[in-house]
């Protein structure tokens, strides 16, 4: 024969008959927590998103867009802090005729970039569901409107500069034609005036070229409805469903949930149940040896 001492532990067998008594506690508490989470989804505020996507283009102040995100001429970090500032917020308000305050306003805005593009995703959070894409569309109308002021007047600035230098160089090199022209070919300070001279022709062409590929850039942003600094590529539309809550997280959710309060539940009932179910019932609730046979 042999013989076990009485213990208060559960093993695996427990487990499983607990499970086949409860399974009814079990079930009604995981029916109850998917209604639960069911109703909850119905009557819970609903919120909807849409997003505008918008393609951000280089321009001659950073004209090569290769890369995106910071590692490129465009640093894209910078751009979606630029589409959630204030700035952008009052332009958008103006145009969705809204008078919340302008942080709050910000608040139902996110910017995110795609990993390797030039591209902005605007999305609005909110509602009415009719109200989210008029509300991302008009941030990227009013983000585009940001940038093409703010590209136009980096140019003109740009451009000022590049004429006031090209004006210095021209009178310079009137002055040193005129110098050459008046001192002996063989003096030293005829080849000096000479190299200068060839020095500030090579100035002036490089000059001119950076202005001429700013002026028709500049005419262009001044243009009606130009696209050279960004464009929206994808408007937002009206959300078909709402964002917040979701059923596909809220009723598994729920599940679980009810599941494990369920267990939870059937356990302690369990505990409590001073009934004799098996020979393990004997040893755990009497503390008595459990007598099995021997096997010869």
């Amino acid at each position: 024969m042999a013989t076990s001492g009485g213990t208060d532990s559960f093993e695996l067998g427990d487990y499983l008959g607990m499970l086949r008594r409860r399974w009814l506690i079990v079930l009604a508490l995981t029916c109850v927590g998917i209604v639960l989470a069911g109703a909850y989804y119905k009557t819970a505020r609903k919120t909807y998103t849409a997003t505008a996507a918008v393609y951000v283009n280089a321009t001659a102040t950073n004209n090569n867009a290769t890369f995106g995100r910071t590692s490129g001429p465009v640093n894209m970090d910078n751009e979606a802090q630029i589409a959630q500032s204030e700035i952008v917020a009052a332009i958008a308000a103006r145009r969705m005729h809204s008078t919340l305050p302008l942080q709050t306003l910000l608040k139902q805005i996110s910017v995110t970039v795609p990993a390797n593009t030039t591209v902005l995703d605007i999305s609005c959070k909110g509602r009415p569901k009719a109200a989210v894409p008029t509300c991302a569309n008009d941030f990227a109308a009013a983000y585009l409107s940001v940038r093409q002021s703010e590209t136009t007047a980096t140019i003109s600035s740009a451009l000022s500069a590049l004429q006031s230098k090209s004006r210095a160089l021209t009178a310079q090199i009137s002055r040193l034609r005129a110098e050459l022209a008046a001192l002996p070919s063989s003096s030293a300070r005829h080849t000096t005036a000479n190299l200068e001279l060839n020095a500030a022709n090579s100035q002036l062409a490089a000059v001119d070229t950076q202005i001429n590929q700013l002026v028709p850039e500049l005419s262009s942003l001044q243009a009606p409805r130009n696209t050279l600094a960004g464009h929206v590529i994808t408007p937002a539309v009206l959300p078909t469903s709402p964002s917040s809550p979701r059923a596909l997280l809220l009723l598994p959710s729920g599940l679980l949930a009810g599941l494990l309060i369920g267990l939870i539940v059937a356990f302690i009932a369990e505990r409590r149940d001073n009934r004799v179910h098996s020979a393990r019932d004997v040893e755990r609730l009497l503390d008595l040896p459990e007598i099995g046979r021997a096997h010869v």
